[in-house]
């Protein structure tokens, strides 16, 4: 198999309808966006089409959001952003998976305290220690 290297998008963007990007690595260097990065989702825009941003953050998609929006990538940019945190709230949530629906409702966190709120406001107490978690 051969993998054709690209540089930027632009020559598939009349091969598609729906771009989905990954925001680290791709629009971001997880501080800041990189050159042209908004203004090649804008071009996407302007030629009608979707776009999906990914984020491996354990953080809610808003959140996410809210940090584009504050270097440069605002919401009109982009359709929506789907964030493994979003997906693992979504999940503890509904409790559907058989193995989420065994775990109890009390956690003990372990992480940086700007992911710390994922599970606010769902059916889940934390727990200031180990061994009662």
């Amino acid at each position: 198999m051969n993998i054709k290297i690209i540089e930027g998008i632009a020559s598939l963007a009349k091969r598609y309808d729906v771009f989905i990007l990954d925001i680290w690595g791709v629009l971001m260097d997880g501080l800041d966006p990189y050159p042209g990065a908004a203004y090649c989702l804008e071009n996407l825009r302007k030629h009608g089409k979707k776009i999906i941003l990914l984020s491996n953050a354990p953080r809610q998609a808003h959140l996410v959001g809210e940090k584009l929006n504050s270097i440069g990538i605002p919401p009109r940019l982009y359709d929506d952003i789907l964030s493994s945190g979003e997906a693992t709230r979504l999940a503890l949530a509904a409790r559907r998976d058989p193995h989420i629906a065994k775990l109890g409702n009390t956690y003990f966190y372990i992480g940086p305290e700007r992911d710390h709120g994922l599970l606010d406001g769902l059916d889940y107490a934390e727990s200031s220690s180990l061994e009662t978690s």
